[in-house]
C-alpha cells in the first residue's frame, strides 16, 4: 500500500510539473524573418548552381530585399530588388539590374530571380522540430527542411525548387 501511495503522489508530481510547463510556448525559430539582414548563399536551382548576396529590410509594412548573383556565368551581376509583405511574396514592381542597365518589371514576373530570399521569408506553418546536436532541423508542412543554428540563425535550407546553403549571414540593426 505505501508503494501504491508513493506511486500516485510521484505521478501526481509530474502531472502537476507537466501542466505547469505546458503553457510556456516554444521559441520562435522563424525569428530572423523578422530582422534586416544581409546573407550569402550559395545553393542549387532547376539544376543549375549560383551563388547570391541577399539582403533584406524593412520598410514599414513591407520588406525591402535584394538578390546581387554572385556566380554562375548567366547571372554574375544581375541584381534584383523589390517589396515583398510579411507572408514573403513580392508586390508591386521589381528593378533588375546589369552593368549599366536596368529595367522595371512586376515583381510577381521575377520570382525565379528573387527565389533565394523570398524562400526564406515564405516558410510557416513548421511540422516537427528536431533537436541535432547544436542545431535544429525544421520540417514545414509542404515538406521544406531547415536547418537552424542553435542561436537560431539559418544554415541551409531544402526545399522541392531550391537548394541554399548560408555562407555568411549578418543581422543589421
Amino acid at each position: 500500500m505505501k508503494n501504491c501511495m508513493r506511486g500516485l503522489v510521484l505521478l501526481l508530481v509530474c502531472l502537476l510539473t507537466v501542466s505547469a510547463c505546458g503553457g510556456s510556448s516554444p521559441p520562435d525559430y522563424l525569428a530572423f524573418q523578422k530582422e534586416a539582414f544581409s546573407a550569402e548563399v550559395e545553393g542549387r536551382t532547376q539544376g543549375r548552381a549560383f551563388g547570391a548576396k541577399i539582403t533584406v529590410e524593412p520598410v514599414g509594412a513591407l520588406r525591402r530585399v535584394t538578390v546581387l548573383y554572385l556566380s554562375s556565368a548567366a547571372l554574375e551581376g544581375v541584381q534584383v530588388t523589390a517589396l515583398c509583405n510579411v507572408e514573403g511574396l513580392p508586390e508591386g514592381g521589381a528593378e533588375i539590374t546589369y552593368g549599366e542597365m536596368s529595367m522595371t518589371r512586376d515583381a510577381m514576373s521575377v520570382c525565379g530571380l528573387l527565389a533565394p530570399v523570398l524562400r526564406l521569408l515564405s516558410l510557416s506553418e513548421v511540422a516537427t522540430v528536431q533537436r541535432e546536436d547544436e542545431s535544429y532541423r525544421l520540417t514545414f508542412s509542404d515538406g521544406s527542411v531547415l536547418i537552424l543554428d542553435a542561436n537560431g540563425n539559418p544554415r541551409s535550407l531544402a526545399a522541392e525548387e531550391i537548394e541554399l546553403d548560408i555562407v555568411w549571414r549578418e543581422t543589421k540593426r
